[in-house]
């Protein structure tokens, strides 16, 4: 039930065209023996009960201040809500008045970025993300 939806964008080649739009991707997934299975209600109950955590507002107060975080997301995520549910999480974010949260929503992406068609662009973005963090901490530890 929880998959079931995630489909109504795509053209529906298969039932997991939500995963990436490339169609070599989905054919090796669909090959795959160890994707594509039903998870256990154990999945489920850990997957909404980290979720749950995630949005408490006692344990937000625990992230430090300095974190930086980087969001990435696929506009055309169901998961992330088509870019809608990861803006929430960016502005949840923000107004913890963190000191570094930086966020991209690759345009014509779905939901596992790192297997779109664009994967270059996403793997550079992350490398450069990091590059900064290291000559951030760098500077920092330099002063």
């Amino acid at each position: 039930m929880t998959f079931l939806n995630y489909n109504k964008r795509t053209n529906q080649h298969s039932s997991f065209d939500w995963l990436c739009t490339d169609q070599y991707v989905i054919t090796k997934y669909k090959q795959d023996p160890l994707c594509g299975f039903i998870p256990s209600n154990q999945f489920f109950y850990d997957l909404y009960d980290g979720m749950e955590t995630i949005q408490s507002a006692a344990d937000s107060k625990k992230i430090p201040k300095l974190l930086p975080l980087l969001l990435l997301s696929g506009k055309d995520d169901p998961v992330g809500q088509y870019g809608q549910g990861v803006q929430k999480a960016i502005n949840f974010y923000q107004s913890l008045e963190l000191y570094s949260v930086n966020y991209h929503i690759y345009d014509k992406n779905r939901h596992e970025i790192l297997n779109e068609v664009n994967k270059k662009e996403v793997f550079q973005d992350i490398t450069n993300w990091l590059d900064g963090q290291i000559t951030c901490n760098n500077k920092k530890q330099s002063i």
